[in-house]
């Protein structure tokens, strides 16, 4: 949780922040240096790096309201609903629906979040392009940087962004250099993008080297244990998504369908299943990570709900513990905060003594709680329940205000509070309101996954699956309750461990394109909600399953880059005009 600022990349022209501590997070930005002029210096490398982090933290989390992956992801998954507010545009419920019927005008769901990703892209290529011109002499304001440790953690958060990108579309352009309009590109199949992904992942693996865990290094830079995590996943989702789907999945609107077979043939011949096998293994034997003690104390919303029934109970682990492997940073400095975490926050709701107000865009079903075995300490620590927690009359209180849809439940772990922990008087850090003082970080890989995937890989899967489940109910309900470490049961431990995450959908996605549109159908007559807006000729809420089908789960490219494209991008199947 330490200051990144943003800034933009216009042309060749580029803002960078200069150290203000001895903290790589905790920096300015003070001047605007040209391109031709800067990439000379260590201290330069060093500066710029920060950039890349800086518009990684601006895509995913920050400025671009709930389109950003977590709010999205949640809203497509079978756990959530649209929500927002009374008499506000359907366009969060065309996205939930996979019906750009529900609300026809909305041509551009995804604008400012597409084109943040290539701003990203384009910093980190033009880094990764400037590597061999840089002096690597140790100077002041270097921070000790190498060309190795600038080149992996670059690639590392490129793949970050490259993956979000095509697990979204699908089918997007690839730029891996300096272009003069990232508009004018063709979008690349997708084989050529996940191997782009997977193959500077790879790289990074080699580059970086920072030894095993500790809480002096874990401080949110990308790591040997990020890349090869994220490998993992990179890997899991596009031999599943491909693998599994029997349907074609289609290039675009008139173009084709992709080789999926060649497709999975090509990944792994980047990374192969046993290459994967072995990063699993070696974070698990080598990274210095383990499993918190308390479920709940890996989030401070949990954590501080808890403290104020119990004053005895145990502390927010914090933002560094030995759980996380790969993290976004969030400050309540500048513009630096949790941007997704208000828009999930529960509408004008100001006077509770733990929870912050919101948006209330994406909501959990009431059918989440029940989920859980009651036993699953997960569950309280995952899910806001109003009438357990606030009772009739906190209950009432929230279901009046111009909440849509309302369930009675929210999304926990990133809720934001009403005030510092510890300062239960409505006191807020930093003197800011709800909207620009969040500040805790966004977890994006936890060791509890990669112990979940070397499971489904085969890896000790008994073991790695137990050990997620003895910390969820104790040893002796899983001694008393015994679960075979098959797919079906691993898919379901993941569904419960990452509940509110923004990891379900693509896991359901994962799972092959006609199984999702299984999962992901809500049959009339619908879920029951208060305040429902009128859809399918109901208030209900209804999914067709068929939609999924028909856009293979990929999201709308905004209409405006396709224009802008002259015909180089073409729409999703499913999403036209």
């Amino acid at each position: 949780m330490k200051t990144i600022k943003i800034f933009l990349l216009v042309g060749l022209s580029m803002s960078l922040i200069n150290s203000c501590s001895d903290d790589f997070l905790d920096t300015e930005p003070l001047t605007e240096k040209t391109e031709p002029f800067f990439f000379k210096t260590q201290q330069d490398a060093y500066q710029a790096l920060i950039g890349c982090y800086a518009a990684f933290l601006d895509y995913d989390n920050t400025s671009y309201s709930w389109w950003a992956q977590y709010t999205a992801a949640e809203i497509l998954s079978d756990d959530g609903v649209a929500g927002s507010a009374q008499g506000i545009g359907f366009e969060a419920d065309a996205v939930d629906r996979f019906d750009i019927g529900v609300n026809p005008s909305s041509l551009n769901i995804y604008k400012a979040h597409y084109k943040a990703a290539w701003v990203a892209i384009a910093r980190m290529n033009t880094l990764l392009g400037k590597l061999e011109e840089i002096d690597w002499s140790n100077i002041p304001g270097g921070e000790n940087l190498t060309k190795e440790q600038a080149e992996g953690e670059t690639k590392v958060l490129r793949a970050w962004i490259y993956y979000c990108l095509v697990r979204r579309y699908g089918n997007v352009p690839l730029i891996t250099e300096q272009t003069e309009d990232p508009a004018k590109e063709a979008q690349a199949d997708p084989s050529l993008v996940y191997g782009q992904i997977l193959r500077d992942l790879k790289d990074a693996s080699n580059l970086l080297n920072k030894g095993s865990y500790s809480p002096s290094t874990s401080t949110g830079r990308m790591s040997e244990w990020a890349a090869k995590a994220l490998a993992a996943r990179v890997y899991l989702f596009a031999t599943g998504y491909y693998g599994k789907t029997n349907q074609d999945i289609p290039l675009g609107v008139g173009k084709g369908s992709v080789d999926k077979a060649a497709l999975i043939n090509y990944i792994t011949g980047i990374l192969s299943e046993d290459d994967i096998k072995g990063y699993l293994s070696d974070i698990i034997s080598n990274g210095g990570f383990s499993l918190a003690p308390n479920f709940q104390t890996l989030w401070v919303t949990g954590t501080a709900e808890e403290q104020r029934i119990d004053p005895n109970f145990p502390d927010y682990l914090g933002e560094n513990n030995p759980e996380v492997i790969m993290t976004m940073k969030a400050s309540y400095s500048g513009n630096s905060f949790n941007g997704f975490s208000k828009w999930i926050g529960p509408r004008q709701v100001q006077s509770d003594s733990i929870y912050g107000t919101g948006w209330g865009i994406g909501l959990p079903f009431a059918k989440g709680w029940d989920l859980f075995a009651e036993e699953d300490t997960r569950r309280g620590a995952s899910l806001l329940n109003l009438q357990l927690e606030r009772g009739d009359e906190g209950y009432n209180l929230w279901s009046t205000k111009d909440q849509r849809s309302f369930t009675g439940f929210y999304y926990k772990k990133y809720i934001p509070l009403n005030a510092e922990p510890g300062l239960q008087d409505g006191t807020l850090r930093g003197g800011k309101g709800w909207a620009g003082a969040w500040y805790q970080d966004y977890t994006l890989i936890r060791y509890a996954d990669v112990l979940l995937m070397a499971a489904e890989m085969g890896i000790d899967a008994q073991e790695n699956l137990d050990a997620v489940r003895i910390r969820a109910y104790g040893q002796d309900y899983v001694n008393a309750n015994p679960v075979i470490p098959n797919y079906e049961n691993i898919m379901h431990e993941r569904h419960l461990e990452f509940f509110g995450e923004g990891i379900r959908y693509y896991d359901v996605l994962r799972q092959g394109v006609e199984k999702a549109a299984e999962i992901l159908a809500i049959p009339a007559p619908g879920i029951v909600v208060k305040d429902g807006p009128s859809i399918y000729g109901s208030t209900n809420i209804v999914v067709d399953g068929s939609n999924v089908l028909k856009t293979s789960g990929l999201q709308q490219i905004p209409w405006d880059e396709i224009d802008l494209s002259d015909g180089l991008l073409i729409q999703n199947v499913g999403w036209e005009k």
